[in-house]
């Protein structure tokens, strides 16, 4: 753990903020240290933050964006003047330190030239159109000395060597930067295309506003995710109540192992070869992780129902802080793929909606003694422990609430966030990573993954899980190889 937090701080300090020699919508140079963040580049960041991410030029980060002039909104007339194609609009070279705004069927060029030492900009799209951008040429040197800066709505990433990003779709605002510390030698070849394309297209992985539909799932998953036996539900855990064989198929036990010293949590199965878990479980790279599926008591190993299959990647949200949990996700990828079966089957990604007041269901093997302790909630040998597959019912709580509770936290609870209670019964210790879901439309839902929490069912904290819907596409574009 202590490695993993030094790998972070250093990547921090050394890489994590970018720079721009101008603030494109601010009006004005100044003197900047290589690597520094802009008031642009920090504007964009905090109002992706504080909203919830995917959402369309009319909500949250659009009015923030607009609200602190980054983004515009334009008449009709006037953006149908705009918008009116000239020759050679089709292939256009931006300009450092400008800010565009792009309608379907234009098309941007950001290059780097030899004598270019900085060069940053801001991309977005009109409320009907999705952005794309592909960069057909990179090759840059370390990062110390050079790199590229990609900022969407909802990660942000550092690109140097002969690594670019490859096709990125469904993004609704970009921020480029490169950044050159000194000349180098030889050239750098930097030539990214940004289109302007219309939204949903295939691989994009924009919700469609429907619900939990094919549109918003894995490559064949809308017709297969979020099946459970008629009756399914469930009324607590912390206080425990033992779900039925096969209830839940979508329940992962996730068997994490470093050196010697093993650990658990839960994850949800979203496809054949991709299960979603926990961050904080999972946040050092030299870990062995063995996910079993259709696993129900831990005390009698069911060979006839149980798949076991080891992870051969662990992808973590960029944005993950070990220190505040923030963006407490990750995916793991399994070296061979499930087989679905009556116990075993993906749950569907969820709407970008609301669900206070709602009742949901998270499971898991996790303690079942409460306690005031504040902890995440991976698997520390805190109360009794079941051998069997547990379940509650909770009920989604007013956001503003969940909030005010932990508002003196180090752990802070923001708008990607989501918090469920109830008397008695909660999450706790060894479920973290594990699914809250509930039904919407007939069908199972993943809208939450366990996080973290003060204590367990104690009055006036619920807990708090990671609100999946605000990663949706970062999920889609994560899982791109992965079907149903």
């Amino acid at each position: 753990m202590r490695t993993w937090l030094l790998l972070v701080v250093a990547f921090t300090s050394v890489c994590g903020r970018p720079g721009s020699p101008r603030d494109a919508g601010q009006g004005g140079v100044r003197k900047r240290e290589f690597g520094e963040l802009t008031e642009l580049g920090k504007i964009f960041r905090r109002c992706r933050d504080k909203t919830t991410p995917d959402l369309s030029a009319k909500d949250g980060l659009a009015r923030c964006l607009r609200k602190h002039r980054v983004a515009e909104e334009r008449s009709g007339r006037e953006g149908a003047k705009k918008g009116r194609k000239s020759k050679n609009s089709h292939k256009k070279a931006v300009t450092c330190g400008e800010t565009y705004y792009m309608k379907t069927g234009e098309k941007r060029i950001f290059r780097v030239r030899a004598n270019m030492k900085v060069c940053a900009i801001f991309v977005h799209g009109d409320g009907r159109t999705d952005l794309e951008m592909n960069c057909k040429t990179f090759a840059l040197s370390a990062c110390r000395k050079e790199y590229f800066f990609v900022q969407d709505q909802t990660s942000e990433k550092q690109f140097c060597g002969n690594k670019g990003p490859g096709k990125m779709t469904g993004r609704r605002a970009l921020y480029l930067l490169y950044e050159r510390l000194r000349r180098r030698r030889r050239r750098p070849r930097l030539w990214c295309s940004i289109e302007g394309v219309e939204p949903g297209g295939a691989g994009s992985g924009v919700d469609d506003g429907h619900g939990a539909s094919p549109g918003v799932q894995a490559q064949g998953c809308g017709n297969v995710c979020g099946q459970a036996p008629a009756g399914a539900g469930a009324s607590r855990i912390v206080g425990g109540e033992e779900a039925g064989v096969g209830e839940y198929p979508w329940m992962a036990r996730v068997e994490i192992s470093l050196g010697g010293v093993g650990m658990a949590c839960g994850g949800a199965i979203v496809t054949t070869t991709h299960v979603v878990t926990a961050s904080h479980c999972v946040d050092n790279e030299f870990l062995e992780i063995t996910v079993k599926a259709g696993l129900h008591d831990l005390s009698s190993y069911q060979e006839n129902t149980t798949q076991v299959i080891k992870a051969k990647q662990v992808l973590q949200h960029p944005m993950f802080s070990p220190m505040t949990s923030a963006n407490d996700i990750a995916l793991l990828t399994l070296e061979a793929p499930l087989r679905w079966t009556a116990g075993v089957g993906p749950v569907c990604l969820p709407p970008d909606a609301g669900f206070e007041g709602r009742v949901a269901v998270v499971t898991g093997w996790g303690s079942l003694g409460a306690g005031e302790d504040f902890a995440l909630r991976a698997c520390l040998r805190a109360g009794p422990h079941p051998t069997k597959l547990n379940e509650v019912a909770v009920t989604i709580t007013d956001q503003e609430m969940c909030e005010e509770a932990y508002s003196s936290s180090v752990f802070s609870v923001t708008d990607k966030h989501i918090c469920a209670a109830a008397s008695g019964k909660d999450a706790c210790q060894g479920d973290s990573g594990g699914p809250l879901v509930l039904k919407e439309n007939g069908t199972w839902v993943l809208i939450g993954i366990v996080s973290f929490g003060r204590g367990c069912a104690l009055k006036g904290f619920p807990g708090v899980y990671t609100r999946v819907s605000s990663y949706d596409t970062w999920l889609l574009n994560s899982i791109a190889s992965g079907a149903c």
